[in-house]
């Protein structure tokens, strides 16, 4: 029995990763033009072409320009199903059109519907991390020099700036965390580091301060549900970097928006800061927690927000009055809540950066619905897929949520 499978284009746009699911795989030359057309995509497609490329590519999967039709090929389509046809392979489709159409040339039980069972959510794309299984020569020489990324010997498309989790090949419990520069895997500066004296209380908060302490990482995205502490390791990461002199000023840039419009009260009296106050309501309670914890007293989160304007440390940026402006340099801008700004807005914010500056946005991709935003058209997925490989960006999703019991038991449940 043949056991050849050809991939239609629509098939590795599901799920890039489909190849490994098959015996033997041969792509299409027309599938690859066709991946490449779309590889600069800044949504879901854009991210699984560059991943499905990156994929044929480091596992020397077959391309053939072959083609074995009765007619003449009019299209795509018709070069793919010549190419299954040339191979006696399977043709594997999500496409009604194509499907019926080889039904013409090929056997019946040579034509077959893909069914993705990846169960990858929208938006959660590419989390920033990485298990790998490794030898204990592989863990020592990491732990004595650092690695190649070819020595990981995995498929997996790694990127500039995720984390790499070395499990040993035993056991499976991590031995060691590396953080990827260019083809090396390196070890962290900053896993230990305790950013305004807060304490980390999971590994994943202690590589989101490894990216965020990083001096060659220009633009992080902190992403994660509810309670995963994302804004408050901002926040405290950037005053922290200010007192140490890295940087001059934190600008916070807060949608002030409801959480719905459905439930937006209208207008709001007073001037650019009291209408602000609510909005900034994630950066005031992360302050005033804080500032409990260090000090072991009761302290007014928006009095602790007034105290570093008053010094100049941290400047509150209103979305309505952004454009034109052109930020200090050696800052820091926190855009919280980035999944609320389409990819426009979310354009014109970061644009406003000055030079030597870094840039952190936070936001939940399950939340983009309070501005009727299909999560692929918000700026957060955008960046996230957009940045994916560029050697001064980094990204991670943070899962453990740490709020409480009740709101982990709820982003569980709900």
């Amino acid at each position: 029995m043949n056991n050849i499978t050809v991939l239609d284009t629509n098939v590795l746009m599901l799920n890039p990763n489909a190849i490994s699911e098959f015996e033997k795989v041969i792509i299409p030359l027309t599938v690859v033009a066709e991946l490449d057309n779309h590889k600069k995509d800044a949504d879901l497609v854009g991210y699984n072409s560059r991943k499905a490329l990156k994929y044929i590519e480091e596992n020397k999967i077959q391309i053939s320009k072959e083609c074995e039709l009765d007619y003449p090929a009019e299209n795509n389509d018709d070069l793919i199903i010549g190419c299954a046809k040339a191979h006696n392979a399977t043709l594997v489709s999500n496409d009604y059109a194509v499907r019926a159409k080889s039904r013409m040339m090929l056997s019946e039980d040579r034509v077959a519907e893909y069914k993705n069972n990846s169960n990858v959510e929208l938006g959660e794309l590419r989390t920033g991390e990485h298990e790998i299984i490794v030898s204990n020569e592989i863990i020592a020489k990491f732990h004595k020099e650092g690695l190649e990324l070819s020595e990981l010997n995995t498929t997996k498309a790694l990127y500039d700036n995720e984390f790499v989790k070395l499990l040993d090949e035993y056991d499976n419990k991590i031995q060691a965390i590396g953080i990827i520069k260019g083809d090396r895997l390196e070890k962290c500066k900053n896993l230990e580091c305790k950013p305004s004296g807060i304490n980390p209380l999971n590994l994943e908060q202690k590589m989101a301060i490894e990216l965020l302490m990083d001096d060659n990482i220009e633009f992080v995205s902190l992403t994660g549900s509810a309670g995963v502490s994302k804004t408050f390791i901002a926040v405290q990461t950037a005053l922290h970097l200010i007192d140490e002199g890295k940087f001059s000023k934190l600008y916070i840039v807060k949608p002030p928006m409801s959480i719905d419009r459905n439930v937006s009260t209208g207008f709001k009296t007073g001037d650019h800061l009291d209408k602000m106050k609510l909005p900034l309501g994630s950066i005031t309670t992360n302050l005033e927690n804080s500032a409990k914890k260090k000090k072991g007293e009761v302290l007014n989160g928006f009095e602790i927000l007034m105290g570093y304007i008053e010094m100049g440390t941290i400047e509150i940026i209103s979305l309505e009055d952004i454009l034109g402006m052109s930020l200090n340099p050696n800052s820091i801008m926190l855009v919280d809540e980035f999944e609320t700004l389409d990819k426009s807005l979310a354009q014109a914010v970061l644009s406003r950066v000055g030079k030597d500056s870094k840039v952190i946005v936070t936001g939940d991709l399950k939340q983009h619905a309070c501005n009727r935003l299909l999560a692929e058209n918000t700026g957060l997925y955008h960046a996230i897929n957009v940045f994916a490989g560029y050697e001064k960006a980094g990204h991670l999703q943070l899962k453990e949520v740490v709020r409480s019991g009740f709101v982990k038991k709820l982003v569980e449940l709900w």
